[in-house]
């Protein structure tokens, strides 16, 4: 059965040892069949197990006329292994039905790095350091969706999925919550304190937030010190990266609103006015202990 499908991104080559291209689609690799007027008619590589898999490409423009590989072996491994020889290589490449899936990495509302694309989102299955490559998975647990990257870019990915895109009102949210993160950084509103027992303090719109949980990957989640309140923070490398939840109360540091004192509050004494942390260079797990006198 042919098939035809297409969408837009970056169009992924890896070079054989006598300079011949190969296109990368998923996780297959096609070679050139012919080239006709201009256009280049690509053939899966196990064509010699009658493998019937067909793509076209013209002026930077791509359609996979058979979507359809009669082997269940794909070539992840061999993929893999140029890119990490350094012989792939990718171009921007407009696809025929003009549809755009843009690629972008968020923080979940547990503080995980989620990588985000055509509106669906993937965690990270397995990481790599050694090699900077990363395995996403489909965050739905039945969905068997996944992408590989290499250097945060997208050398391998299979984006059928077994379920509809997140609803329109999940979007709005996640959207809302990384815009108020952006505007607040952008407006100098953020910055980093030395709290009391010598912990760091995050202040974002003059509410104070401490460090509640600091993961593997140098993510911060900060809960509001108000007890109670649901607010959280999400820093990353001197940035803030998300912003959930409201405050349920007024005071700025984690008092409720209370009652007017009927007799007049005593003059306050002068108290030495807490550092500054370096926000951009912080170090969640080098911490401040000692406080000045």
């Amino acid at each position: 059965a042919l098939s035809a499908s297409s969408g837009k991104g970056d169009l992924h080559f890896i070079q054989t040892k006598s300079g011949h291209l190969q296109l990368i689609h998923e996780p297959y690799i096609f070679v050139t069949d012919s080239v006709r007027s201009g256009r280049t008619f690509w053939r899966c590589m196990d064509y010699a197990k009658r493998c019937r898999a067909r793509i076209t490409s013209k002026n930077n423009v791509l359609k996979v006329t058979n979507a359809v590989h009669n082997h269940v072996e794909n070539h992840l491994q061999k993929i893999t292994r140029k890119y990490e020889l350094g012989e792939g290589r990718s171009v921007r490449v407009a696809y025929s039905d003009g549809a755009f899936f843009a690629v972008e990495f968020v923080i979940s509302n547990r503080g995980r790095r989620h990588m985000r694309l055509g509106g669906f989102s993937f965690y990270m299955e397995k990481v790599f350091p050694e090699k900077s490559k990363v395995r996403w998975r489909c965050t739905r647990r039945t969905c068997r969706a996944y992408a590989h990257t290499l250097h945060d870019r997208i050398f391998a990915l299979s984006n059928v999925h077994s379920h509809e895109p997140p609803s329109a009102q999940a979007q709005r949210a996640l959207c809302q919550a990384a815009f108020a993160a952006q505007s607040v950084q952008a407006k100098n509103l953020v910055r980093l304190s030395v709290g009391p027992g010598g912990r760091p303090r995050l202040w974002v719109r003059g509410r104070s937030f401490y460090a509640a949980h600091t993961m593997r990957s140098g993510i911060v989640r900060w809960r509001c010190t108000m007890g109670g309140c649901g607010c959280k923070a999400y820093t990353q490398k001197g940035t803030l990266h998300k912003l959930v939840g409201e405050h349920n109360h007024i005071g700025r540091c984690g008092r409720r609103a209370a009652k007017p004192p009927s007799k007049p509050c005593p003059t306050p004494l002068l108290v030495p006015r807490l550092p500054t942390l370096d926000f951009h260079n912080f170090d969640p797990n080098a911490w401040v202990v000692p406080l000045p006198y």
